[in-house]
């Protein structure tokens, strides 16, 4: 080296000391990551659909969500088409414009591609009258049931089943049954054996029960034996929801329809080995909600959220079937419409302006940071679990 002594000196040190703080800082960084790995990693992608014209039809915005439930980024621009009843299975997106049930196919990041479209309504007996409902996945994701709105005329509803091809694209298989009772998403038991829906159509109030074929995904109605809750006071309870735990008991909710306004009524049932649901004793509880619109359970089966007019309410299942209150309302100014969870503790629930993202600790849910996500007439929401 060609310097003065103490030069080369002042040189040699100067380089040793960018060369410490260089390794300093890069070990914090590592340590902030290794303390932080949920920082990036994924938790969940989030698939909210905005119902822009009003029937249906609009945008289906993709939010990578964090395991420390933080939303990354949004994935390129939205995909326009049909973006109702949203279901979302490892490879693609199904939603409904009420007519056409659309596939959108998943990039490598969670993007979405239309693919496929299909008249959802040709099939039916009176397909110039009928409309798609609701279009629900069973547990495994390689069969879609859409709820036809006047399959057979006004008021008589049914359930058709679509094999989900290798492509996405559907082939129809068959309609179950005729009723007036059939205008609700279905709900798959653990095992998916067994689905269930609620209806409620002038006097014929009823939870419809249905065995799922394995091998071809078509559904037998039978009578699950539910029983109303008690009437001590004179009410009218009409079934308006149910979410199916994995702890083998099903959620229903109930609204006195003779005293509109009051608050909805939740019960519990066992659901036994046959498909039978046995009403648990003394399980009614009231909600702080006159206008429920939307429960589930998170994966092990214990907690359960109920989305309403004014906030969200959680609940533990007990031992015996029973359900406990956790804390009070969250969020009670907001009318939330759809409430789901993924495999990573995270409540996610939409109101019509924004996607909200909560963090459960035994129940007690603490709203992320970026939540909510401002997203103009959201109407519905599907969870694709990353982890």
């Amino acid at each position: 080296m060609n310097c003065h002594e103490n030069h080369c000196a002042l040189l040699r040190a100067s380089l040793l000391l960018a060369a410490c703080t260089l390794l300093t800082l890069t070990g914090a960084q590592t340590a902030a990551a290794q303390t932080n790995p949920g920082a990036n990693a994924i938790a969940a992608y989030a698939y909210v659909g905005t119902n822009v014209s009003g029937n249906g039809q609009g945008y289906v915005t993709d939010y990578l969500i964090s395991l420390t439930g933080q939303s990354l980024s949004t994935i390129g621009s939205s995909v326009s088409g049909a973006s109702g009843s949203l279901a979302v299975n490892s490879r693609f997106v199904f939603a409904t414009d009420g007519k056409n049930i659309v596939t959108y196919t998943r990039g490598a990041n969670g993007d979405l591609h239309q693919t496929s479209s299909v008249d959802g309504t040709a099939h039916n007996i009176t397909p110039q009258d009928s409309s798609v409902g609701s279009v629900t996945l069973d547990r495994t994701g390689q069969t879609l049931y859409a709820d036809e709105i006047n399959y057979d005329g006004a008021d008589d509803d049914a359930y058709t089943v679509w094999k989900i091809n290798s492509d996405g694209s559907l082939t129809y298989v068959a309609p179950t049954g005729i009723s007036s009772d059939y205008f609700t998403p279905l709900s798959f038991s653990q095992n998916n054996v067994y689905a269930y829906s609620d209806g409620c159509y002038f006097a014929t109030w009823q939870i419809n029960g249905f065995t799922r074929n394995t091998n071809n995904g078509t559904l037998t109605s039978f009578n699950p034996n539910a029983a109303i809750p008690p009437n001590n006071n004179g009410q009218m309870w009409c079934p308006d929801d149910l979410a199916v735990s994995a702890m083998n008991y099903v959620a229903v909710d109930y609204n006195d329809v003779g005293n509109p306004g009051n608050n909805y009524l939740l019960a519990m049932y066992t659901l036994n080995s046959d498909g039978t649901l046995g009403l648990v004793q003394n399980s009614e509880i009231t909600t702080p909600f006159n206008a429920e619109h939307s429960m589930a359970f998170d994966p092990s089966g214990t907690y359960l959220a109920v989305a309403g007019g004014m906030g969200i309410q959680m609940y533990r299942l007990q031992t015996g079937g029973m359900l406990a209150p956790v804390g009070s309302v969250v969020d009670g100014n907001v009318a939330f419409n759809v409430v789901r969870w993924d495999n990573s503790g995270h409540v996610y629930a939409i109101s019509s302006s924004a996607l909200y993202i909560f963090t459960s600790s035994s129940g007690v849910l603490t709203q992320d940071a970026g939540s909510p996500l401002s997203i103009s007439q959201a109407g519905s929401l599907a969870i694709l679990p990353a982890q």
